[in-house]
């Protein structure tokens, strides 16, 4: 998973994280355990009626995640 990270650093990612958010970022640095910082971040929110809308807006993040996929911003 490190080799694949490593080539995403300071671009915009996509990740779910193990409790099912999507969160959208800029993916400064990771660890062999697959925590993530990602800056300049926000979380994606899916609904049935209002369709896709930004949440919380955070300036750093930390979590563990799933696979992080590029995401155009």
């Amino acid at each position: 998973m490190a080799a694949m990270l490593e080539g995403l650093v300071d671009k915009v990612v996509q990740v779910i994280t193990n409790d099912g958010r999507v969160i959208v970022g800029l993916l400064k640095g990771f660890d062999q355990t697959t925590n993530v910082i990602l800056d300049e971040c926000h979380e994606r929110v899916f609904s049935g009626s209002t369709g896709v809308e930004q949440a919380r807006t955070c300036r750093r993040m930390r979590s563990p995640c799933t696979l992080p996929r590029p995401s155009a911003r």
